[in-house]
C-alpha cells in the first residue's frame, strides 16, 4: 500500500512538472477607465481616465500592476468642480507613444513625461519646452513633438515640431509656423491637436477645427497663406510602414495616404455587415500591413472589432464581439489589445483568418 502511495505521488509530481506555464492573461482589470493605450517597454502602459489622469503600467504576465501611477496634470491648469479638479475625457485622444524602451505622453500642463520601467519601479522624467507639448509621435528616425503657443509666435498661435534625442533626452527645436494650420474664428481652431511622424522630415498634423483637416507640416511654409490641406475632413488616426490613414470626424470613410502624400480613399465595404449603419469610433493600423477597427454594427448593442486588409479595405474575417464601450486599441503580434472605457478592461482579441 505504501509503495503504491508512493508511485501515486511520483506520478502527480511528473505531471506537475511537465505541465505547461501558466498562459498569459487575456485581461486586464485598470484601476480607472483606460483611454489610450500602448504595448512595449516592459507591458501595457494604460491613461487612465480618472481624477487625476495618471500614466500606469500593467505586466502582460501577470496582468497586475507596476510601480506606481504616474500623475499627469498639473494643479495650476487643472480646472475645479466642487473644489476637485477635473480632467475630463476628450474625443481626442491624449498622447501615448512607446519608443526607445519607454513610453512617452503629456501632462495637462505641456510637460513631456518619459517614463521608464526598471524592475517593479517606474523611473519618470520631465522634459519642458519653450511652449506647450500637445503629442508626441515615434518615427522611423527619433520621436518628434508637437509644440503649440510657442513664445514668438502671432498672438493665438506659435507652433512647430521638435526632435527629441532619445539618449540625452535633449530637445531640437523646428521652426515655428502659424497659418495657414491656424485660423483666426471659432470654426477654425487654434491650432494642431495630432501629429504622426514618417520617414524624415516628414509630419502629418490635424487642424483643430469644426472641420478637421490634415497638413504635412514640414512643407508648410513661414510666411502667411502658404500650404494647402492634404485632406479636408480627416482626423489622423494611425500610421504603420511610411502610410497614414485617416478616418472622417463624423462619419466612417477611411483615407490612406502614402509616404510621398497620395491620397486614396479606402471603399466602406467594411461596413457591409451593418446595413449602412456606421458607428466607426477607431482605427489603428499594426506592423503587418493590417488595419483594425472599433465600432458598432446597427442592431446590436455590443460593439465589434473589425480587421481590414489594409489596401483594399475589405473585411479579411467576420468581426468580432467585444464589449459595450470600446474607446483604444493596441496592436501586438497577430492580434490587438481593446480597452473598454465603462467596464475598465483591456481585452486581447487574436487575428481571425
Amino acid at each position: 500500500m505504501a509503495s503504491r502511495t508512493r508511485l501515486l505521488a511520483l506520478v502527480a509530481a511528473s505531471l506537475a512538472c511537465a505541465a505547461p506555464a501558466s498562459a498569459a492573461p487575456t485581461l486586464i482589470r485598470t484601476e480607472a477607465p483606460p483611454g489610450e493605450i500602448a504595448v512595449g517597454a516592459g507591458g501595457m502602459w494604460v491613461v487612465q481616465e480618472g481624477t487625476p489622469r495618471t500614466l500606469r503600467l500593467y505586466d502582460l504576465t501577470t496582468g497586475t500592476p507596476v510601480g506606481e501611477p504616474v500623475i499627469l496634470h498639473d494643479d495650476a491648469s487643472l480646472q475645479r468642480y466642487w473644489g476637485k479638479p477635473l480632467v475630463p475625457c476628450c474625443a481626442v485622444p491624449h498622447p501615448l507613444v512607446v519608443s526607445a524602451g519607454s513610453a512617452w505622453t503629456v501632462t495637462a500642463g505641456g510637460r513631456i513625461v518619459r517614463a521608464t520601467r526598471t524592475g517593479n519601479t517606474i523611473t519618470v522624467t520631465s522634459i519642458g519646452l519653450e511652449g506647450s507639448a500637445r503629442d508626441v509621435a515615434a518615427g522611423s528616425s527619433g520621436l518628434y513633438a508637437l509644440e503649440v503657443r510657442v513664445p514668438g509666435g502671432v498672438p493665438w498661435a506659435g507652433h512647430r515640431v521638435d526632435t527629441i534625442d532619445t539618449a540625452t533626452d535633449a530637445v531640437a527645436v523646428g521652426r515655428i509656423f502659424d497659418p495657414p494650420v491656424t485660423g483666426g474664428t471659432i470654426f477654425e481652431g487654434q491650432g494642431p491637436l495630432q501629429l504622426a511622424a514618417g520617414n524624415p522630415g516628414i509630419f502629418w498634423g490635424t487642424k483643430a477645427s469644426v472641420s478637421m483637416r490634415t497638413y504635412r507640416l514640414d512643407r508648410l511654409a513661414a510666411s502667411r497663406g502658404a500650404g494647402v490641406p492634404v485632406v479636408s475632413g480627416g482626423r489622423l488616426i494611425a500610421r504603420a510602414r511610411g502610410v497614414t490613414w485617416l478616418k472622417q470626424q463624423y462619419a466612417c470613410a477611411i483615407t490612406r495616404l502614402s509616404p510621398a502624400g497620395r491620397a486614396t480613399s479606402v471603399p466602406e465595404r467594411w461596413d457591409a455587415t451593418s446595413r449602412g449603419g456606421c458607428r466607426l469610433r477607431r482605427i489603428t493600423a499594426d506592423g503587418h500591413g493590417a488595419l483594425w477597427a472599433i465600432g458598432q454594427v446597427r442592431g446590436h448593442t455590443r460593439a465589434r472589432v473589425f480587421r481590414l486588409d489594409g489596401t483594399t479595405g475589405r473585411l479579411t474575417a467576420a468581426p468580432v464581439r467585444v464589449g459595450f464601450d470600446p474607446w483604444s486599441l493596441a496592436p501586438a503580434g497577430r492580434g490587438v489589445w481593446v480597452g473598454d472605457f465603462t467596464a475598465r478592461t483591456i481585452r486581447f482579441v487574436p487575428a481571425r483568418g
